[in-house]
């Protein structure tokens, strides 16, 4: 045989063979029976998941599509009406789920659009107080969490930056904690031939809201959590004074404890029996099992 004639003869085969592999066409196509739908393939049945035109699917061992909750290889998916696998936040039988990228329901805490979530264990979406792992937490009516200041049914309450309720004394308690500090503070006064301090109601504004700071860094300074000095927040709180000082203590768990202390080292009582003052503001945070105090002083 002649070179060319093998050439062409080697063209004409695998012409051949191409045409044979487009005349074999791949079908595919939804079958309904009986209120079931089925994908067919061309070698049958498709079966577990099968992802078509760009969505997922399940089907059981008969190739029957599923819909509603699934549990399968250890988890829960949802799949909707069409039988599509839902993915994100999904609303069923009145409540909200979450369910990752995968599919897979999500439990426990859930941080999606800027904000923490959290789920129970069945799955659902909580609002309202939460109690989790020894902390307080709070959950707005969206289900999203509360950080910084919330006001909830009338009350001011403080989260710090994870969520979690710093607490603070009631203020009956507050107000009681404050005129017992200030007799024993003008009594000592008192005994200097001093006169007696008047509690301040914007000065002790101050100084809870620097209990609340010392609560934010977990420990004491006369710095603020911005970096600023403490007296920055005096005309935050209306309070114009010519002189002024302050007091810090951290985990003394009663006023006797704390004023001793305070009088025991004498920049502290350098503060209490200064001549030039006039009011005082006290301030009282419990957060993470730490106590914190704060007093301020102020003149005319």
């Amino acid at each position: 045989m002649k070179p060319w004639m093998k050439k062409l003869i080697a063209i004409l085969f695998s012409t051949s063979v191409a045409a044979s592999v487009l005349a074999l066409p791949v079908s595919a196509s939804w079958q309904q029976s009986g209120g079931q739908w089925r994908y067919t393939t061309s070698s049958g049945y498709a079966t577990g998941w099968r992802k078509i035109d760009g969505k997922w699917y399940y089907f059981n061992q008969s190739g029957i599509m599923q819909t509603g909750w699934r549990f399968i290889d250890g988890k829960w998916y949802y799949m909707d009406g069409s039988g599509a696998m839902r993915t994100g936040w999904a609303f069923v039988g009145g409540n909200w789920y979450y369910m990752d990228g995968s599919g897979a329901m999500r439990t426990g805490w859930v941080y999606s659009g800027g904000y923490w979530y959290y789920l129970n264990s069945s799955g659902a979406m909580q609002t309202g107080w939460l109690d989790v792992g020894g902390k307080r937490y709070y959950l707005y009516d969206s289900g999203a969490m509360a950080t910084g200041s919330a006001t909830i049914d009338g009350v001011t309450y403080q989260f710090d930056s994870s969520g979690a309720l710093v607490e603070e004394k009631p203020v009956s308690d507050l107000d009681e904690m404050s005129s017992q500090l200030l007799r024993e503070i003008n009594t000592v006064r008192q005994k200097e031939g001093l006169s007696s301090l008047n509690l301040s109601e914007n000065l002790s504004s101050a100084a809870q809201a620097r209990a609340r700071e010392q609560a934010q860094m977990g420990n004491i300074s006369h710095k603020r959590p911005d970096g600023s000095e403490w007296y920055t927040i005096l005309a935050e709180y209306g309070v114009m004074a010519a002189g002024s000082g302050e007091n810090l203590a951290m985990n003394y768990t009663s006023v006797d404890s704390v004023v001793k202390a305070w009088l025991e080292s004498p920049t502290h009582r350098s503060n209490i029996v200064n001549s030039r003052y006039q009011y005082m503001g006290i301030g009282y945070y419990e957060a993470g099992g730490n106590v914190y105090w704060v007093q301020l002083f102020a003149s005319s």
